[in-house]
């Protein structure tokens, strides 16, 4: 278990501050969509371009100043950057009319997040035991966001995408103490080696197997609340469930942890990833409220089971860990088009079509890493969390 002394103590709650104001924006998403579309009677694609403005600025920001992050004071962007954010998300409660206003007020808030993400990633790096950070501060943010979705519900309900861009305010806001433990002084780790990346080719496939299911599987989520109405739940149920799904859904990387690579990576991934597929073509063409209802807690657990899988087979090209530092950050990119290439295939076609593409997708992941594990990438140390 990790030693969380007084300096690991600070890491981890500047670290859960920084994580909690750039993923919230993401796990809300859902509820967001659905209000856009109800209270303001707007296509599915153009609300999914809000959702993808607002991660394009988290992915931009941190993508930018991510290798410069050590020359900066990383306390005062942190603070700074959630100051921008809530600014964002405040402001956006008052043009909510104006679509390219929102559309500009949601990117700036990712631009805000995405600094204070980027500076949050330095300091957990900085940890002597980074993975089981990680793990520990990605644990307490899905309790923050199984409670935040059950207020969200409320909140939309009664004043539609206002109410829900305020609880994202509230929220980001009450993180300002987190980031004030942020450590002034860190020494972080040199990176001596070469700068050119090994297993250059593998790892771009890799890369791009990693980029292409997390495209896929994030796109149909942004509209997940608008199935469960179809099949018949309300908001606070879907709010609800959502919000359990967090919980539930760690199971899935305990899982990960505890099988490790006691059987390999191909079986586990190719399990992992047709297991999330399938279970969200389930919740796509299954307009129905236990189908629903049952397809999403699973899904939860298997996205959790399959990523660190995926990023261990980046993990295993480097042992500096460069590769998997790029696939890291790099996926918030197809997080940011995700929702928008989800909104157009709703549109112009329906929603179990975006479950087929979710599927087929994934199998394409899936026979990349197979190629990639087969071509003899070095086997690496557990990469799991909880060791």
């Amino acid at each position: 278990m990790l030693n969380l002394d007084r300096r690991n103590g600070l890491i981890f709650l500047a670290g859960w501050g920084a994580f909690l104001v750039g993923n919230l924006a993401q796990a809300l998403a859902p509820l967001i969509v659905q209000a856009i579309t109800q209270h303001m009677s707007m296509a599915t694609g153009k609300a999914g371009y809000l959702v993808s403005a607002e991660f394009t600025g988290i992915a931009l920001t941190a993508i930018l100043i991510g290798p410069f992050i050590n020359r900066l004071p990383k306390r005062k962007t942190a603070i700074i950057g959630c100051l921008v954010a809530v600014t964002m998300h405040i402001i956006s409660i008052q043009f909510i009319s104006s679509y390219t206003t929102l559309l500009l007020m949601r990117f700036f808030a990712g631009l805000g997040a995405g600094a204070t993400l980027a500076a949050g990633g330095a300091i957990i790096a900085a940890a002597a035991a980074p993975d089981r950070m990680f793990a520990l501060v990605k644990t307490f943010n899905a309790m923050v966001m199984a409670v935040m979705i059950w207020l969200a519900g409320y909140a939309v309900k009664g004043y539609g995408v206002g109410g829900g861009y305020g609880v994202l305010a509230l929220i980001v806001f009450c993180t300002l103490p987190l980031l004030y433990c942020f450590p002034a002084n860190v020494v972080e780790k040199q990176n001596n080696t070469k700068s050119r990346l090994p297993h250059f080719v593998l790892g771009c496939l890799t890369l791009f197997a990693l980029l292409n299911w997390v495209m896929v599987v994030s796109a149909p989520w942004a509209y997940l609340a608008i199935m469960g109405e179809r099949s018949g739940l309300a908001i606070e149920q879907i709010s609800g469930l959502l919000g359990a799904g967090f919980i539930i859904g760690m199971t899935g990387g305990l899982l990960a942890a505890w099988l490790d690579l006691r059987f390999g990576r191909i079986m586990p991934v190719i399990a992992g990833i047709l297991f999330n597929g399938v279970t969200w073509l389930l919740i796509c063409a299954v307009p129905h409220p236990v189908v629903y209802t049952v397809a999403v807690l699973l899904n939860n657990i298997s996205y959790f089971f399959t990523l660190p899988y995926l990023l261990g087979t980046a993990a295993a090209l480097d042992r500096d860990g460069r590769w998997a530092s790029i696939a890291s950050t790099s996926f918030l990119g197809a997080i940011a088009i995700a929702p928008a290439v989800g909104g157009l295939i709703m549109d112009h076609w329906n929603a179990t079509a975006l479950g087929v593409f979710t599927l087929t997708g994934g199998l394409m992941t899936a026979a990349l890493v197979v190629y990639v594990t087969n071509r003899g990438a070095p086997k690496p140390s557990s990469f799991m969390a909880f060791r």
